[in-house]
């Protein structure tokens, strides 16, 4: 969590009906089981459905409050487990929580009780920040996370998944242990590494810039010792910038390599960094930014965390932020579709939506191989409608040095100039693919959301002759992987009933479309599912 976010946190006083569970309703009483949470937060969801017309489909949201970093990502017995910062009582202001879903197939997902709470005379006082889950020697489920005012790493077990008991003697870690002045030290990750435990905290040291010291212990409740800094940012500067601070640290095995994934919080923006890990230390050799927003703060995608699944895949939760201003509404925030990593042969990340999300695919259209410019293809797609699509497409750029992908698109704005027309842009720049844009000036009318454009650079391959863009649209979100090389996200609130088309165009020159094919999605909330459109 960053400090911008932090200073919103307030302390506040909760019941000890609260700290019983962990959790309380709004305006309720503690729930008497998982199942009457799960009844309220359903009816919660309805409410929002009938109240939000640009409200996701097919993305996790919170059935009331803020939802913030993705905490405690783990795989265990069959289940998806994702925790996330939470303040329940947003907008009204109060700390840090732990909010808690789960699926079984990384698409439904289940509410589950507030697993965590701050405890009014703990050392989370002030709020219980990101951290992780991990399953102790013995099969006990334990969160490991930061408390605030001062920072310290904490710890809580549960037998059921439901009821989280906090380690009587927290914090487990008070001490940083490192002779330097630190702009940060929180959001842990653990690992079991041989016969111990070692544990990563996101920090910055003082004119060295952003930090990841690395700790060990033979067990997870301590004590824990300092070993020495795992990477400094300063001494990696080949072709990533220079990062103050770090904060939601992720690491773990890709391959043959390592895998490390950092927020830089001055720029709000989350980086990859992949390299060998010996003898307790990361040397890496590539890196890049892991989705927009360049030059641009802060970014759609923040604060991500990574874990491996039962499978052994890589997969990745980052946060979404709103973009607009309606606190009436009474939730904020989104997590992203789940990511698939995997270690490309050019020794850098690679980035797709995870398999599962085909299962979601309703009504299907197919477009045969075509010549396009930059007149479109409007007719060849005109009777594809929704704002919760699917949208694949192989292209030949040819001598086109843009290809534009428009989505909630209005076709039927009276006025013919297109810059009147309601829009999202996704332009893709160059091939090799050189920049790619999701261009929001004309997504939205209404005055209070953001409209500047979300941008990505790419380092140019060679050996990149084509384009695969693989893009989600979920009414005011928009996540497009190129190439199989990254994900770039948008906020874009289309909140226009008529805003429901497609078109794709090459500009400057012309392109050939090998295929296109596009589905509606079914979205994931039951019991309000809306009815299939075969």
């Amino acid at each position: 969590m960053d400090k911008s976010s932090m200073a919103k946190w307030v302390l506040i006083v909760w019941t000890s009906s609260l700290l019983s569970l962990g959790t309380v309703a709004p305006g309720k009483e503690r729930p008497e089981s998982v199942q009457e949470y799960q009844k309220w937060a359903a009816g919660e969801r309805a409410r929002l459905q009938q109240n939000d017309p640009d409200l996701p489909r097919i993305h996790y949201i919170p059935p009331r409050g803020f939802l913030g970093d993705p905490n405690g990502l783990i795989h265990h017995q069959g289940k998806y487990h994702l925790f996330y910062q939470h303040n329940p009582k947003w907008p009204k202001a109060g700390p840090a929580h732990w909010g808690h879903a789960v699926s079984e197939d990384l698409l439904h997902w289940q509410d589950w009780p507030i697993a965590l709470a701050p405890s009014p005379k703990g050392p989370d006082k002030d709020g219980c920040y990101s951290g992780c889950a991990v399953i102790d020697t013995d099969g006990t489920p334990t969160l490991i996370y930061t408390g605030i005012s001062p920072q310290v790493q904490c710890l809580a077990t549960s037998k059921d998944w439901i009821v989280w008991q906090k380690y009587e003697r927290n914090p487990i870690l008070a001490n940083p242990g490192i002779g330097e002045p630190l702009l940060g030290w929180r959001d842990p990750y653990v690992w079991r590494e041989g016969d111990e435990w070692r544990m990563t905290i996101s920090s910055g040291i003082t004119d060295k810039g952003g930090a990841v010291l690395l700790y060990r212990a033979k067990d997870l409740r301590g004590p824990w010792s300092f070993m020495h800094p795992l990477f400094v940012c300063r001494e990696w500067l080949i072709d990533s910038p220079y990062h103050p601070n770090f904060e939601c640290v992720s690491f773990v095995p890709l391959g043959p390599k390592w895998l490390l994934v950092a927020s830089a919080e001055h720029h709000q923006r989350a980086y990859w960094f992949l390299g060998d890990y010996r003898e307790g230390r990361f040397y890496p050799e590539t890196s890049g930014a892991l989705d927009g927003n360049l030059h641009k703060y802060p970014a759609t995608f923040y604060a991500p965390q990574v874990f491996r699944d039962t499978q052994g895949r890589v997969l990745m939760f980052g946060w979404l932020r709103e973009s607009r201003s309606r606190p009436d509404l009474g939730y904020t925030g989104a997590m992203s579709l789940p990511r698939l990593l995997t270690l490309r042969s050019d020794g850098r990340l690679g980035m797709a939506p995870a398999p599962e999300l085909q299962k979601l695919r309703d009504r299907h259209w197919h477009v045969e191989s075509q010549t396009i410019t930059n007149a479109g293809m409007t007719d060849t797609l005109k009777d594809i409608r929704g704002k919760c699509l699917e949208i694949l497409a192989e292209i030949v750029p040819q001598d086109a040095p843009r290809i534009e992908l428009h989505v909630l698109l209005d076709r039927n704005h009276r006025n013919k100039d297109e810059k009147q027309r309601q829009q999202t842009t996704i332009a893709v720049h160059g091939f090799p693919i050189r920049e790619i844009q999701i261009q929001r000036g004309q997504a939205s009318r209404s005055p209070h959301v953001a409209a500047g454009d979300v941008v990505h650079r790419f380092e140019r391959l060679r050996d990149e002759k084509s384009l695969r863009l693989h893009v989600f649209v979920d009414y005011s979100i928009v996540e497009a992987f190129v190439n199989g090389r990254c994900c770039v996200t948008a906020r874009v609130y289309p909140a226009n009933d008529e805003a429901v088309g497609i078109d794709l165009r090459a500009v400057g020159g012309q392109a050939i479309v090998r295929s296109l094919d596009v589905w509606t999605l079914r979205p994931i909330w039951p019991p309000h599912r809306e009815k299939s459109t075969r």
